[in-house]
């Protein structure tokens, strides 16, 4: 019924909009795996991701997707924290970070939380960054991630995170 009141609220709009039906996962996908051994590990023996991922009871690694992760600057004890969400391999998010930190005057990077935390909390140090990186949670799906991700930070509160971002993700969670 509700497919039927969207396509008639369209058509009345008079906007050229069309709408397409995509089915969802089946629940048996959701349930099984044809091949759960089959997972991707790290292959990389410098894996800067594997190295700075906090050590964890089967928790992941770098290669693990739909993670909802904290990053921490530990340089000179700051502790300052960073928290996101990936639906990518986590080393590529990683990554991003990781050169944003270490590269914090590049003009790409001038916006970005790292780039700025380094540029002024740190910004006589040279050489490669100090985070460690902690998967917190995983999601299944765009909008657990979101939701999950808003839990973390109206929770922990990372001093890192633009507050137009949290309050962005707030829309995610129900009073």
């Amino acid at each position: 019924k509700q497919w039927y009141q969207r396509r008639v609220a369209v058509k009345h709009s008079g906007l050229p909009v069309k709408i397409v039906e995509k089915p969802g996962r089946r629940l048996k996908d959701l349930l099984t795996d044809s091949r759960p051994l089959d997972k991707a590990k790290c292959t990389n023996k410098n894996c800067r991701t594997c190295e700075s991922l906090s050590p964890s009871l089967d928790n992941g690694d770098c290669m693990s997707r739909n993670t909802i992760y904290k990053i921490t600057c530990t340089l000179d004890n700051c502790m300052e924290t960073y928290g996101g969400e990936t639906y990518r391999p986590l080393y590529h998010r990683f990554d991003e970070h990781y050169r944003s930190a270490a590269n914090p005057t590049a003009k790409s990077y001038v916006d970005k939380p790292l780039a700025k935390h380094y540029r002024d909390k740190h910004p006589k140090y040279n050489g490669n960054p100090k985070l460690k990186l902690e998967i917190v949670d995983k999601g299944s799906s765009l909008i657990d991630r979101k939701i999950k991700e808003a839990k973390f930070l109206v929770h922990n509160k990372p001093s890192l995170n633009d507050k137009s971002e949290l309050n962005n993700l707030t829309q995610f969670l129900v009073p």
